[in-house]
């Protein structure tokens, strides 16, 4: 019997097993309203999965804010595109310092031009694992998919043009200007994003770092990259969680999480987090097999009472 199935009460489980033999009788036979039900479902997925890129209903906004109230922000942003990001967060009078990275010419001229912020500083440049060059993609019509990789595995038919830009380390750019720690990296390069992360290491072994913003995608399949590969970069100092539009929810890996559809996560350092900053980011426990991953993951961290988790994962 599988875990999901042994979790459920007794009475649960006829209705179950009777559900699952209705939609299998329909979907898998490809009966009349076959379609119609996988494409509700799809659409359900994608709301539980929080599959949107719009900051200001995808959590990104709100996650600003959160941060700005309790106190003075410190950032990056790796991939600062046009400056929606960066713009967000100077909304608010405790942003004290925003580092931006954009490689692609055409759209650091839009960025500088839209963020004249003393606050922001402005860096034509590439972030990723190791300095030198980088070839990108730029797409001429749309730049925020412009990517070291193949962009057709999310887009065809867009003009492309070829470039090389100059990259550093997240490592080496803390260094070079005297930052000693900041509140959130935010990273969205397109499938690059590991890559970036990793430029951080020695940052985020000496815990320089309280969150890291980014996203998981078609990009992340292209660059043969995955979501455990996250887990296993931020290792047991940082808890990984899915980005809600009001909330963190935290998850242990478990392989239904590498689906590549759209998704922002955000890596909290874990002794940044008390009962106040559980509550500020409306921090839970996912349910499922990430949510019995965590509970493993915690056993015994003073995490797994603030999170609510002594006595198992939310079903």
């Amino acid at each position: 019997m599988s875990t999901s199935t042994a979790s459920l009460r007794p009475a649960a489980r006829p209705v179950k097993a009777l559900l699952a033999r209705a939609i299998d009788g329909t979907v898998k036979q490809r009966r009349l309203g076959a379609f119609a039900l996988y494409t509700v479902a799809r659409r359900i997925v994608r709301a539980f999965e929080n599959h949107d890129v719009d900051m200001t209903t995808n959590g990104e906004r709100w996650l600003q804010g959160r941060l700005a109230a309790r106190g003075p922000v410190d950032a990056m942003d790796v991939g600062a595109n046009r400056g929606e990001w960066v713009e967000g967060l100077l909304a608010h009078r405790t942003a004290r310092r925003v580092v931006c990275y954009e490689p692609v010419p055409a759209t650091f001229r839009a960025l500088a031009a839209r963020t004249n912020d003393p606050r922001a500083i402005l860096v034509e440049a590439a972030l990723s694992a190791s300095p030198g060059s980088l070839r990108l993609n730029a797409v001429l019509d749309n730049p925020s998919i412009s990517s070291v990789y193949d962009i057709a595995c999310y887009q065809d038919g867009h003009p492309i043009e070829p470039i090389e830009v100059p990259a550093t380390t997240g490592d080496r750019e803390m260094a070079r200007l005297g930052l000693s720690h900041l509140t959130i990296l935010k990273i969205d390069a397109e499938g690059h994003d590991l890559a970036v992360a990793s430029g951080f290491a020695g940052a985020l072994g000496r815990g320089a770092i309280d969150l890291v913003q980014f996203e998981v995608n078609q990009f992340t399949l292209a660059a043969h990259q995955s979501l455990r590969a996250f887990f296993q970069l931020f290792g047991e100092a940082y808890l990984v969680c899915r980005l809600l539009p009001r909330g963190l929810e935290a998850c242990g890996y478990h392989p239904m999480l590498d689906s590549f559809s759209q998704s922002n996560w955000v890596a909290v350092r874990r002794a940044y987090l008390d009962a106040a900053a559980v509550r500020d980011l409306g921090l839970r426990a996912a349910g499922g097999e990430p949510g019995r991953a965590l509970a493993r993951a915690l056993a015994g961290n003073r995490l797994a009472t603030l999170l609510g988790l002594e006595q198992g994962a939310p079903a």
